[in-house]
């Protein structure tokens, strides 16, 4: 299968972090065998990420018993905690809006109260 140089470089980061399945991994590397513009994108996306230990493979699609599970549970820990991240925004607007909602309540009632 044929693909095209922009769809090849989308799929390096998952190719080179082994988070690709084995038929991706079949199709990357034949258009790398192939094409010398993407091979040379690759090795200086291999060379930049290997300096900076900031991106970490999260997991892989199709669980492998090849995937180290130091992988997993990186990926599984960072998952967690920009769930925990994101549901305490939630509560924090969540709390915001009710306190809102009851001041203008209380406002209204208060208005009221005084104009009678």
């Amino acid at each position: 299968m044929k693909i095209t140089c922009n769809l090849a470089m989308d799929l390096v980061d998952v190719y080179t972090n082994s988070a690709a399945s084995d038929e991706t991994v079949k199709i990357v590397k034949e258009h790398l065998h192939e094409c010398p513009a993407c091979r040379k994108y690759y090795a200086d996306y291999k060379k930049e990420l290997s300096g900076s230990n900031k991106h970490k493979p999260v997991f892989k699609a199709e669980l492998s018993s090849g995937l180290p599970e130091e992988l997993l549970t990186q990926g599984i820990e960072q998952l967690s905690k920009r769930l925990r991240v994101r549901r305490t925004v939630r509560g924090i607007t969540s709390a915001a809006v009710f306190i809102g909602t009851v001041a203008l309540l209380l406002k209204e009632f208060i208005y009221n109260k005084n104009k009678n």
